[in-house]
């Protein structure tokens, strides 16, 4: 699995195709699977169905970086797991090069991985390129904060030992979290703000863009900025 990890959908820009060009093929197939909680209200669908169906404006931005790198959009197919059965969704995973997995809030999306573990295992299993974006990066750490309930849940353990701060704009919340993540829980913090990501090869990571990680020799620099947004 080689996991590509964004803060959006800009990644055909210049301050990332150079990083990316050559790990994209016009032959590839791309699995979108957007993950949200079932709460049981006819709602969630029409949701999912008003940001996702053809032709609908967030669909066309998902869309759009990677028609920019060559793929065919015939070969790019949506999972809807309010209707897809269970095989249906572990087909078009199965049959995928790319897989696309997007989230609003990760603490809800792993709720729903863990209503589907047959979907959560196939995604362990993926071979190919796994494309995160915002929320949905949190799934593949150890363990990630969850600002609403104010705790720390469990995720798929593909990126141990670390943390993301996504859209990261040293605003005195993001210090603080990034603080306690280093000098608390021993972790390195991968800071994501606008235009940046991050490669990961199952070994080795490459960052790009604007991002850069922040550990414990960091943490007088991060101090004083903490300190400065204070005042």
């Amino acid at each position: 699995m080689m996991n590509i990890l964004l803060n959006k959908t800009d990644f055909d820009q210049d301050w990332a195709s150079p990083y990316l060009m050559d790990l994209f093929r016009q032959e590839d197939r791309v699995c979108v699977l957007p993950l949200s909680l079932d709460e049981g209200w006819a709602s969630d669908h029409e949701d999912w169905q008003d940001r996702f169906q053809s032709g609908s404006e967030y669909r066309e931005d998902i869309n759009r970086p990677l028609l920019n790198y060559g793929i065919r959009l015939d070969r790019i197919t949506y999972c809807d797991h309010f209707v897809d059965s269970k095989e249906s969704v572990l087909k078009k995973i199965q049959e995928a090069s790319i897989l696309v997995l997007l989230a609003d809030n990760a603490r809800e999306a792993m709720l729903r991985l863990e209503e589907l573990p047959a979907v959560m295992d196939a995604i362990l299993r993926f071979h190919g390129i796994v494309i995160t974006l915002a929320e949905a990066n949190h799934l593949f750490l150890d363990e990630f904060y969850d600002r609403t309930y104010g705790e720390y849940y469990v995720g798929l353990g593909v990126l141990p030992g670390i943390a993301f701060m996504m859209d990261y704009n040293e605003r005195l919340e993001e210090l603080r979290e990034t603080i306690f993540a280093i000098e608390s829980l021993g972790k390195r913090v991968v800071l994501l703000p606008q235009q940046s990501g991050m490669l990961f090869d199952g070994e080795h990571y490459e960052l790009f863009g604007n991002s850069r990680v922040v550990d414990e020799e960091d943490l007088d620099e991060l101090y004083l900025r903490y300190q400065f947004e204070q005042e």
